[in-house]
Order: C-alpha cells, then structure tokens, then sequence
C-alpha cells in the first residue's frame, strides 16, 4: 500500500506567519500550501484552489501586522 501524504492548507491576513509556518512544514516532510485569499471574496476559495486535507487559519492583529511589515499607521 502506498500513503498519500495528507495535504495542508495554511491561510490567514498578511504578516500572520503564512510563509514561515509553511516552510516549517514542508522542512519536516509535511505537504504544506500557502492559500493566498485575503483579498477574495469568494469565502471557500481555500478549497476550489487546494482541497485540503487540514486547514490552518492563522490571525495577527493590525498592530502585529504592520510591525512585521516594517511600517506604521
């Protein structure tokens, strides 16, 4: 029997730690995708798009946000 490797689907606002989770992940073997939707208004494109198997939703706050994004306002 061969195993399918699950697939995970990581979404959530900029700067919430998409990318660094996704990474993360994928350097443990994990199938891990990086779901951009935050601009869409098409509420379950996080499914049309990857059909994953397990979905993370990660948050940050707007202060959080545009301090990792280097700005201010």
């Amino acid at each position: 029997m061969i195993a399918i490797p699950l697939v995970i689907g990581v979404i959530g606002p900029c700067a919430a730690g998409k990318s660094t989770l996704v990474t993360a992940l994928e350097e443990r073997g994990y199938a891990a995708k990086h779901i951009a939707q935050e601009h869409s208004f098409v509420p379950d494109m996080w499914y049309k798009r990857i059909k994953p198997d397990i979905l993370i939703f990660l948050d940050v706050s707007y202060a959080v946000a545009k301090q990792r994004q280097g700005t201010s306002g």
